[in-house]
């Protein structure tokens, strides 16, 4: 969870004019407050505690969420540093406070002295200048909005109090096992599906099919049917437990497990539905099937276990998967090549997402009204810059431009609005758009987890005391899930 403020002299100058005050929690340029989120302002505490050292992230999780969290924390610290260098008018490439360690960490460059402010001042060379209001550029609209007013003391204290209760409670729950639902609505977790070609090249097709089914079941039934994500999924993919370990730690009652072996054009999937209390088998089936039936299959498999589910659950309503079509070999093609991006955007590094971006780029050609191969690039420009640690100004316009493409050709995505949302909070520092995009998002696809977990941030970081009640509840949610 969020650490306790560090002991340091207070307050501290940075150089730029900038001071750092540990006892009021802020971070002033010229006396006057600047505006960071509790996450950002905990991520300036641990480096300017360690400056000069490399502080790795995982250092950087342990610090702010504490071990064996199974959020999207890459993405928030991204967010973090570049918010920081932001207020700090750092450059990532010629960095006078914060230095990225490409696929390391992050090091505190900048001397940090007690005293005369005109002694740090004259170190960093950087010009002291008042900062400018915060105004931001609507991303849909195009209007631009209020700039907002200086977080105060209560609204970090009340945001603080969200993150301690949603983490702790987090914590507590991977000690205990969790109560079985009151409301008739059901767990399930996909676990990895397993690689059967003995090729781990071919690994990202095993993901992608993990991640399609998640996909699948989490948007056939949401108000009977919880699906976890798949970043608490894929931690098994290498550590596999025992079922009833796995029940315990995600908190389901039934775990789908499944095996892909695929050949030239045919592709063989496995999948047993297991309930976790027993660890009876309720469903088992093989298929046998040619690469161009890939979607609809998946859609098949899902409708089966919804039905087993709804059936347990004594209901004699059954959800209806959608009818999926058959691929034409060009888009088979542009298919296999978008399930390689998001292999590669999974990794979160900066090669990673450079790769995504490639095979993003590859399947818009093999199918150029391909929405997902567009909303998929769009998250990778959104992201790179901080995991490259350059950030340029193609890389939001390149975003954008992917994004409103995937709207176009499909407004019903809900990866596309969250990526919507993430520019306009961290790039354009836009609230209100971002919160109606997460919205957006969340409607879509109640069970899509990513957006709740940004969302939770975003109104954690918007510092109205009528939010943090609905913040606490999406963080608990994403938490869980």
């Amino acid at each position: 969870m969020v650490s306790k403020p560090i002991e340091m002299p207070d307050p501290i100058r940075l150089g730029g004019g900038f001071e750092l005050d540990v006892r009021a929690y802020q971070l002033r340029s010229a006396g006057i407050p600047l505006k960071l989120k509790p996450i950002t302002m905990e991520l300036l505490l641990l480096l300017v505690e360690r400056r000069g050292e490399l502080v790795t992230r995982e250092q950087i999780v342990q610090r702010i969420w504490g071990k064996d969290v199974f959020l999207d924390t890459d993405n928030s610290i991204n967010a973090a540093i570049s918010r920081i260098r932001q207020v700090l008018r750092d450059d990532a490439e010629q960095p006078h406070f914060i230095q990225t360690v490409t696929g390391k960490g992050y090091r505190f460059v900048a001397p940090v002295v007690e005293g005369n402010p005109a002694a740090v001042d004259a170190v960093t060379a950087v010009p002291i200048i008042a900062p400018e209001p915060l105004v931001s550029q609507t991303i849909c609209d195009g209007h631009v909005p209020k700039a907002a007013a200086p977080r105060l003391w209560p609204s970090l204290l009340g945001i603080f109090i969200v993150l301690i209760v949603g983490l702790g409670v987090y914590f507590q729950s991977r000690s205990h096992a969790r109560p079985l639902p009151s409301s008739g609505r059901l767990m399930l977790a996909v676990l990895p599906f397993e690689n059967l070609t003995g090729d781990v090249s071919q690994d990202y097709f095993s993901d992608g099919m993990t991640e399609e089914m998640i996909t699948e079941l989490g948007g056939l039934n949401p108000e009977h049917l919880g699906v976890i994500a798949r970043t608490s999924v894929m931690s098994f993919k290498h550590n596999p437990k025992p079922l009833d370990q796995v029940g315990r730690e995600l908190g389901v009652q039934y775990v789908l497990e499944g095996s892909v072996r695929r050949s030239a054009d045919q592709v063989r999937v496995t999948g047993q539905l297991i309930r976790v209390q027993d660890q009876t088998h309720l469903w088992a089936r093989q298929y046998d099937r040619e690469l161009k039936d890939l979607l609809k299959l998946q859609s098949e498999i899902a409708g089966e276990i919804s039905q087993e589910i709804e059936t347990a659950l004594g209901s004699n309503r059954h959800s209806t998967p959608l009818i999926r079509p058959l691929l034409s070999p060009q888009e088979l093609e542009a298919h296999d090549l978008y399930l390689k991006g998001q292999y590669f955007w999974n990794k979160r590094t900066g090669e990673g997402l450079e790769r995504a971006i490639t095979y993003f780029e590859q399947a818009i050609t093999k199918d150029p009204k391909y929405a997902r191969a567009y909303a998929g690039l769009a998250n990778s420009y959104a992201l790179i810059g901080g995991y490259t640690g350059v950030q340029r100004p193609e890389f939001v316009t390149n975003s954008k431009t992917a994004a409103l493409r995937a709207l176009q050709l499909d407004p019903s995505l809900p990866e596309v609005h969250t990526t919507f949302a993430l520019v306009a909070e961290n790039y354009n520092l836009d609230w209100q758009t971002a919160e109606k995009e997460y919205r957006r998002a969340i409607i879509l696809n109640p069970n899509y987890s990513t957006a709740h977990h940004w969302y939770a941030e975003n109104l954690g970081g918007a510092g109205s005391m009528r939010r943090w009640p609905r913040a606490s509840a999406l963080a608990n949610w994403t938490l869980f899930r």
